[in-house]
């Protein structure tokens, strides 16, 4: 590659020398071919102009980069010895063209598909550029000139600016400015871009860099500026070519032109307002290059309530509707029942199913509304008459006027009961009818009975054994006399007429037990319900447990408290006193072994004591470990002590100060070391082990 360049180098220079043309300080200027312009077709025409001084005659020399091939020379037509045109003969492959001094690199590949090859491009020529000069230019003193100015020179030839039957050309900032310079956009005699174009193409980011980017419009990067935009003059905003929704049906031919008639538009398509949700120019990570999210940006026009049934379903509008047109109502994506079930199951089970199942699930819900259902007396309402006299008589001639509750009895969907019903009928209700409970009082339905004493007639010794009734041993909707909270008193579709499964009718009120934990108590994995260690209704263990705690616990746990008087007396205090859930949390935690807290925190809840002196202050100074808070340094955790009095040491006596200090008799004070021989080196017998007011942890008495 060198050699062949040097060989090149040397071939040019000869060339030049033995050249009698201009002087050297003539001043080429190419017009027509550009340097590095890729040819396909020869001749080719050879066009320029000398900026200096006029000459009387040149020539053209053609010097392959082959040093194999002839140099050739062409004879250039010269115009008042400033404007030179010609026509040359190049060989395939690469080539210099000279002409006095200066060097015109080319790559002459007939037939070349690509408009690139090794760094040279196919040229654009002005219309005229080539075949003369005579239509822009002329000589005036020896001068080369316009023959007008820009840019009336060029409108001569070119019409520019879109025009409406409706409006004229409207004048704004870049009419005013930019359109009369044309110059400042095209070149004037050749490019390597559309519509002689500078910039590589680009002109428009000089000014207007903001409007285009990564996740904008694919549209809006020059040169496909000009796909909406003329550049000059238009008669329509933005300089856009058109109105926005026929100039955007150009290419979105599927958001406006289906197949057949939609049945709904979306009102900014129907009024051709595509800017209305769309900003088709800033780079923008939304998709479809919307002006804001979703739902925000639906919200601008279809205000949305607080709640919704469809909570986080919501916040993505186009799962059920269509943002531009569709051929259902209301926009939807497909028929109403199947787009809810793309998300809800199936409500078509039983035996008996609702008739208006049929007629689509918008026939009685409102999925945008707050619980997504009216009333449900007013929707049953539009079908079921409830003044009708016939109708009243089979709810037990009871007034039904401003009923509201035809949901509590009936399966709005479908159920294996006729008329509906959610379960069974309960048993005063089937055998003695409404009136067995109730009475209509002021063309009003009442209970004959005050509160749950409807309820305790029949179902007293429900309410439990318990000889000493405390409010804190009776769950808070029996002492509240509401048996409603958690029974259904007319049907049972589960047992004991519950409303619902126990684990979900519980965590209505004690959710919060089991929400956002890592580790839950085993007898939820084991089929176990809040009933396994609960009673529903009162007892005599606080919190309404079946048997006192730590017999409970021990049903499953076998292997925590041991037999006989002398292992008891190793329990560790808490569970010595039955409480295991001093401890632990029975429900579940995020810690291991269901701890109420971390180990060290754990420890600190009860044994307040070891941080403070006799009178109850603050010690001044703590030993590490229990300053940082970190127990578990000598102590373990667990329900028995390995021996009396080993107060869960990890070692035995001293051994557990080993851990960390250095013990040996060397490193005692010597006026200490007759002490610690005569308590055998017995730490504790000198030092606190928590904190003391010395700093080096001495008892009080020393």
């Amino acid at each position: 590659m060198v050699r062949t360049s040097r060989r090149l180098l040397l071939v040019v220079a000869a060339v030049v020398a033995s050249w009698t043309g201009p002087a050297p300080a003539a001043e080429i200027v190419w017009i027509y071919p550009p340097p590095n312009a890729l040819l396909t077709e020869s001749p080719v025409p050879l066009l320029g102009y000398v900026a200096g001084a006029p000459v009387d005659r040149l020539a053209a020399r053609v010097v392959p980069a082959n040093a194999d091939t002839a140099t050739a020379r062409f004879e250039l037509y010269l115009f008042k010895g400033k404007v030179f045109s010609g026509s040359i003969e190049l060989p395939q492959g690469r080539s210099n063209i000279v002409v006095g001094d200066a060097v015109l690199p080319v790559l002459y590949r007939p037939g070349a598909e690509t408009g690139e090859e090794d760094g040279f491009r196919k040229p654009r020529a002005h219309g005229v550029g080539v075949a003369s000069c005579n239509p822009c230019h002329g000589f005036s003193r020896g001068k080369l000139v316009l023959k007008d100015r820009v840019p009336g020179l060029c409108l001569g030839c070119h019409e520019v600016g879109t025009r409406s039957l409706r409006a004229v050309t409207k004048q704004n900032a870049h009419t005013r400015s930019v359109t009369p310079d044309c110059l400042g956009c095209h070149e004037a005699h050749t490019s390597f871009e559309p519509a002689l174009l500078r910039d590589g193409g680009a002109p428009c980011r000089r000014c207007h860099g903001g409007m285009t980017g990564q996740g904008g419009h694919v549209r809006a990067a020059t040169p496909a500026c000009v796909t909406c935009h003329d550049p000059h003059a238009s008669a329509y905003p933005a300089l856009l070519k058109g109105d926005p929704l026929p100039l955007c049906k150009g290419c979105h031919r599927d958001v406006v032109f289906p197949e057949r008639y939609p049945r709904s538009f979306h009102r900014p398509v129907e009024e051709g307002d595509c800017f209305a949700c769309h900003a088709p120019h800033p780079a923008t990570p939304i998709p479809g290059i919307l002006k804001q999210p979703i739902p925000g940006l639906c919200r601008n026009c279809h205000p949305a309530p607080e709640r919704s049934v469809h909570s986080d379903q919501l916040e993505e509008c186009r799962l059920c509707h269509q943002p531009h047109r569709s051929d259902r109502r209301r926009l939807l994506t497909g028929d109403t029942t199947d787009v809810c079930l793309q998300c809800h199951d199936d409500p078509s089970t039983g035996i008996y199913q609702h008739p208006a199942l049929k007629e689509g699930c918008i026939t009685c819900h409102d999925p945008h509304r707050p619980g997504g259902l009216h009333r449900a007396g007013r929707v049953c309402g539009r079908c079921h008459n409830l003044r009708d006299q016939g109708f009243r008589r089979v709810h037990g001639d009871l007034p039904m006027d401003d009923v509201d509750q035809c949901t509590f009895c009936h399966a709005p969907h479908g159920s294996d009961h006729p008329t509906l019903l959610r379960g069974t009928i309960h048993y005063p209700l089937k055998n003695g009818g409404c009136n067995a409970c109730h009475v209509v009082d002021d063309n009003r339905t009442a209970l004959k009975y005050k509160g749950s004493q409807t309820c305790t007639r029949c179902h007293g010794q429900v309410t439990g054994t318990s000889t000493i009734v405390e409010k804190d041993k009776v769950h808070k909707p029996v002492y509240q006399i509401d048996c409603t909270a958690c029974h259904n008193p007319h049907l049972g579709a589960r047992d004991n007429f519950l409303l619902e499964e126990p684990d979900v009718l519980c965590g209505w009120c004690h959710g919060l037990l089991l929400k956002g934990v890592e580790n839950r108590h085993g007898v939820f994995d084991d089929g176990g319900t809040c009933y396994t260690c609960h009673l529903p209704h009162i007892s005599d263990f606080r919190p309404l447990l079946k048997r006192p705690e730590a017999e409970l616990c021990t049903r499953c746990h076998t292997d925590v408290i041991p037999e006989g008087a002398t292992g008891r007396a190793r329990l560790h205090g808490a569970l010595r006193e039955g409480r295991c859930t001093g401890c632990h949390n029975p429900h579940g935690t995020n810690t291991d072994d269901l701890l109420r807290d971390g180990k060290d925190a754990l420890c600190a809840g009860c044994h307040t004591e070891v941080t403070r002196d006799k009178e109850g202050r603050p010690l001044a100074y703590l030993h590490g470990p229990v300053g940082a808070g970190n127990c578990t340094a000598c102590h373990r955790l667990g329900h028995e002590h390995r021996r009396p009095g080993d107060r869960f040491l990890l070692a035995r006596g001293s051994a557990v100060c080993a851990r960390c200090h250095d013990t040996r008799i060397d490193h005692v004070p010597r006026r200490f070391r007759a002490k610690a021989r005569e308590v055998r080196g017995d730490c504790l017998a000198c030092h606190r082990p928590h904190g003391a007011n010395d700093p080096f942890m001495m008892r009080e008495n020393l």
